[in-house]
Parts: C-alpha cells; structure tokens; sequence
C-alpha cells in the first residue's frame, strides 16, 4: 500500500498508542516500554514513508520494506481497537459475579495486548534494521480548499467543435446516414475503432447529440471487459423505454423483451468500449431487423471486434487518428494557459517537445496539460523534468505501457491523500457511475481524509475530488432529478488500468469474482480492501465460510445470499452493497464495532437492520438507497454520526432534531 494512505493510517495509530501510554490499563511489566518504543519507531517510519510516496523506480527491496511496515500499522491499530473494545465496552450487571467477570475479562485482554505488543515489537526491530539500507529523499505535502476549475467543464464541453472532432464527426455521421446500395431503412451499424486515449467515447457522444432527435429510441451504454449482461441490458431497457428494470428471470427473456419494445420503431444506439465479439454477438441479439433506418454506433480498441459488429463490411469501420499539431496545439494550451491562442515564448519550445512525446492522443495532452496547470507557479525547470519524464512518443508506440507511464507521471505528482482516493476508485467496477458522496463518506471512513483548519473531514475530502477532476484523473458528470442534482465520477480506463496496477503492486486493495479467489489472495497477503464483484452467482452460493477478520472497507456488488453470514467481519470500517438478493438481512451489523460507514443501494422487496446499533459508536454515515423495514430506534444515540440518507417513506424515530453531530440528513 502506498504511503499516501499509510500517513493518515500512521497518524491514527500514533494518537492511539500515545492515548494507551497514559491509559492505567497498559501498566503492566514491560508494556509501558515496548509501547514507547513502538512509538518512537512507527513516528520515524511515518516520515520514511512519505519519501517514499515521492520516489520513481524504487527497488524492490524499498517497496518489501515499505509493505511491512504498512502492515506494521495496521496490525498495531488493530491490536489497540480490539482492546479497547474488550475493555471499554458496557457491561450488564453490578451484583459481585458481574463485576468478577469483567475483571476477569479485563485481566486477560491487558495479557493478550502485552503477548501482541511484544510480537510487534520484535517485527518493528527487525524493520528498523533493514530501514538503515536505504536513502529516502525529501518531499512536501500541502492541503488547501479547492474548487472545480471552470476551465475543465469548458474543455469537456469545448472539445467537440473547436479540437479537431468536426471533421471525425461528420465522417461517423455521414457512415451513418448516407444512402448507397444497401436500403437506407435497413439496421446499419458503424464501428469507431483505436486505441485508448484517442478520443473515441467523446467522438460517439457527440455523433449521438448531433442525430439523437432524428429517432424515437436512443440511448448510450458502455459494455466494458467483463459485462455483466443481465445488468447491461436491463440499463439499456430502462433507457430506451423511460421505465425501471425489465424484470425478466433470465437473459434470454430480457432480449425478448428488449426486441420486442424496439420491434417497429427507429431507434439509435451506441454500444461503447466492446472488447469482445462474443460480447457484440449477445447484445445484438436485441437489436431487431425493424426496417425503420434504424441505426447501432459501436466503439473498440480490437479492429476485429470493430469488423465483426459492422458484420464484416469494412466500409463502415472508422478508424480513429490521433490530433494533427495544430489541434493538439489548441487542447495543450487551452489547458495550461485558458487560451488556445498563444504560448509564451519561453516555454514555446518545450510545448512542442512535450506535444510530440504525447503523438496527438488527448487523453495524453490533456493528462500533462492538467498537471502542469496544477503547479502553484510556473517554471522552465518544471516543464523540462515533465519533458524528460516522458519516455516515449505515444504517437509512434502507443502501448498501454507508454500511456501508463504518462498517466503514472500526473499520479506521482498527486498530494499524499490524494493518492489514497484516486486508488479507492479500484474498488468499483469498470465503466460504474461513482456517486461522489459515496466516495467522500468511504474516504473518510478509511481514515484517508481528516480536517483541516477548522472544516470538517467530509468538505475536505470534497476539495481533494475537485482537485482530482482538476488534474484529469476522474471525469464529473452532474445528473439532473426531480429530488435533486447528483455528481457522479468516472474514470477513464486506462486510468483505471493504472490505479489497478499500483493496487495491486502496493496491497491496496483486492478484486475479485468469487470467493475461492479470497483465501488464496489472502494466504499471499491480508486483503485490507475488498471488492467483490459477482458475475456467476453459483461461485457464491457453493463457497463455504470466509474468514476476513483484516478487510476494513468491502464492497459487494451482487451478492446472492440473504444476508452476510458467509463473511468472518472484524475491523470493517466502509460496507457498501449494490445488487443483492431481493431480501437482505444486516441484522449481524450491530456487532461490526469499528464500522463508520454503511450504503445500501438497490430495490430490495425486505431490508432488515438491527433493532439497535449503538454498539457502532464510530459510526459516521449510513446511506440506505431503498426500501426499508425498520430504522433502528436507538440510531438518534450514536455519537458520531454525521451523514443520514434514507427513502422518503422511512419513518424516523423520536429525537432525530436533538442529534448534536448530525450535519445532513437527506431522502432520494
């Protein structure tokens, strides 16, 4: 895991350990030194690390000694809550055998923590040791409140007309629409196809706006690697029709609802980013042969999945190019300067060398444009170490490792906390909508984020997204509703190939599609973060029981099972559900201690949560998107809570007004 996390991880485990020194429970033989040690040890390392985050091409041995140490800390914080929660917690009872008991329990927590603080101890020392092998350098952090620059929404929405998308668009449109031998009322589809970063989602929204109110059904859907079908193709009905889910039982009973809806009527369509024919070849089979000039727009990166959904007629195939000079010209400059008309003349010379390592890609430009934008002040010396960073020109390699490493180059520059967030959006599927409070309110669930100044951790945490939107490393998007607007986040893929990448590098996090996958990840290494993302549902249900007695944020996207029986839950922090069984039971949460954030998404016929929670007395934000048959009444009680989200219907106990913490309260 990278050091950006661990410095807001190191911080909490040095304000506990510093709390458990003056703690009368810790005066044991020998516990009050080793816990000065660990102390002064992880306080040292804290610093080690954040050189560390700052640092290219670090050998291995730094990267082994920096994953121990991380899980040194994480070990310890867990040591210390899990004390802490066997002490501390309340008791029933004040007759002599009540008071024996919690004495006993009491007695044998202080042993277990002195047995627990000396094995750390021991791999603390043995971690110091190998620290003297190697220089870490110096670097700097800041923080500041930053709001989402103007020039970034101008961009997105400037692109089209004025960076070198005319000329493409009228191509597509005119593939699209023109008349030849072929019937212009048959079902036609056009492929845009190249590689990553060229601009071919822009190329077919904008396509999509330009002829969208020529036809009676339209709608955009992005397929992805790994397309979950039934979820796909419901998303596409919805849209089409204007209607909630198709509740059809099966795939095959979807496609014949989806054919028979768009059966007669001219509809247009564009399947965007295919990576398999095969995939094209199940989500056709909803396309009915209407003859009302209906019309299917495809993107991919595979020319042979381009040939194949345009049935093997290459005149319909449009190949993507990247920018020409004066195009990439007007997009690099636009961003760093706010005008596309000139450079200065000190800087002229660079520009064009940095141009031509980037080959035209726009996802390249406007990558390095943003990151030289960001800078406080501007200066030759930074646009050279930009240039020098740039090892290839994209335009004449443009490899997924050359486009990694010019996105790596804006990660690198990341503020510390920023790091840790942008790597948390791994934990979300490809192509998913991420609704910003969501991620704000895991982020600091995580401990990622803190306050600053005076504001609260969540308004933090909202600046450092900005400044990521900033930087170009997450896509905003604002959906409009009846209850109101809501910013969504997506990222574009070959971002995300590079957040997976350093995740899987740094621990940071583990996806995976069934739960065989789990012990053997987890025999490797303790999976902090988990992800589970389930396609084949048997995988789950023939699973036995899952011990994740480490996972401290999980989410479940398409969980069969009635509750969470299955999963071993300890130290969880962030829990989020989407796509689960009709009827989900969240009783068993009432014991998940260090639990901070709950989200619920989905249309569930039954949610259950506990009668009472305040056992969760770190509980920060609990977001329940769905109907729900009870609200815990003691919910008004808990001390941390900040953020509460439940459907309009929910019925709210007495005391929600006298709540001291709570700042909003919201129903979708």
């Amino acid at each position: 895991m990278l050091a950006s996390a661990s410095t807001g991880l190191m911080n909490s485990v040095l304000e506990k350990l510093s709390s458990l020194m003056a703690d009368e429970s810790t005066k044991l033989v020998g516990v009050h030194k080793q816990l000065r040690f660990l102390h002064h040890e992880l306080s040292s390392m804290r610093g080690a690390l954040e050189d560390v985050a700052d640092m290219e091409d670090l050998t291995n041995e730094t990267k082994v000694w920096r994953n121990e140490v991380t899980e040194l800390a994480y070990d310890t914080e867990d040591c210390i809550d899990d004390f802490r929660h066997r002490v501390e917690s309340p008791h029933d009872g004040q007759g002599l055998m009540c008071r024996a008991a919690r004495l006993l329990k009491t007695l044998m927590a202080r042993y277990q923590i002195s047995r627990k603080i000396e094995e750390l101890r021991t791999r603390v020392q043995e971690a110091s040791d190998r620290r003297t092998r190697y220089r870490l350098g110096e670097c700097l952090s800041r923080s500041a409140h930053v709001s989402v620059d103007p020039r970034i929404t101008a961009l997105y929405a400037e692109t089209s007309s004025l960076v070198g998308i005319d000329a493409p668009k009228e191509e597509v449109i005119k593939l699209l629409t023109k008349v030849d031998d072929a019937s212009p009322q048959e079902l036609r589809v056009v492929s845009i196809v190249g590689f990553g970063g060229l601009g071919k989602t822009t190329l077919a929204n904008e396509v999509y706006r330009n002829l969208r109110l020529s036809f009676s059904c339209k709608a955009i859907i992005s397929v992805s690697q790994r397309p979950d079908m039934m979820s796909l193709l419901n998303s596409l009905f919805s849209k089409v029709s204007g209607q909630g889910a198709n509740h059809a039982n099966d795939l095959q009973g979807l496609i014949d609802n989806l054919r028979e809806y768009l059966q007669g009527k001219r509809y247009f369509l564009v399947v965007d980013d295919l990576w398999d024919a095969s995939a094209w070849e199940i989500i056709k089979c909803a396309f009915p042969e209407s003859h009302c000039g209906s019309r299917v727009l495809t993107t991919t990166r595979i020319e042979r999945v381009a040939v194949a959904s345009c049935n093997y007629q290459l005149k319909f195939v449009y190949r993507m190019k990247p920018l020409g000079d004066h195009h990439s010209r007007q997009l690099f400059l636009r961003r760093v300067f706010g005008s596309a008309d000139t450079c200065p003349e000190p800087f002229e010379g660079l520009q064009e060398k940095i141009l031509q390592k980037c080959g035209g890609l726009p996802l390249a430009i406007i990558t390095i444009a943003s990151l030289l934008a960001s800078q406080p002040t501007r200066s030759i010396e930074q646009w050279k170490f930009v240039l020098n960073s740039l090892r290839h020109n994209l335009g004449l390699d443009p490899t997924l490792e050359g486009m990694r490493q010019t996105l790596n180059l804006s990660y690198t520059h990341l503020p510390h906390p920023l790091k840790a967030c942008i790597l948390y959006i791994g934990m979300y599927p490809e192509d998913y909508e991420i609704q910003r409070d969501d991620l704000v309110v895991q982020c600091v669930a995580e401990g990622f984020i803190s306050g600053v100044d005076g504001r609260e951790a969540v308004e933090v945490a909202g600046s450092y997204l900005n400044e990521l939107v900033n930087r170009s490393m997450i896509i905003q998007h604002v959906k409009y509703g009846a209850r109101g607007d809501r910013i969504i986040y997506r990222v574009h893929d070959m971002v995300l190939d590079l957040i997976l990448s350093k995740s899987t590098e740094e621990n940071f996090l583990c996806a995976v599609e069934n739960l065989q996958a789990i012990s053997t990840r987890q025999r490797q290494y303790k999976a902090r973060r988990l992800s589970l993302q389930f396609q084949d549902r048997s995988l789950v249900e023939s699973a036995g029981r899952i011990s994740l007695p480490h996972v401290r944020s999980l989410i479940i996207f398409g969980w069969p099972h009635g509750s969470l029986e299955l999963l071993e839950l300890k130290f969880i922090r962030a829990l989020y559900i989407e796509r689960a069984t009709n009827e989900l039971d969240l009783t068993l949460i009432s014991k998940l201690f260090q639990l901070r954030c709950l989200c619920v998404r989905g249309n569930y016929k039954r949610l259950q949560l506990p009668e009472e929670i305040i056992g969760l007395q770190h509980l920060e934000a609990v977001i329940i998107l769905s109907d729900l048959s009870n609200v815990p009444r003691d919910i008004v009680s808990l001390p941390a809570l900040l953020y509460l989200q439940f459907p309009p219907a929910a019925s709210y106990p007495i005391g929600i007004g006298n709540m001291k913490c709570l700042h909003t309260l919201r129903s979708f």
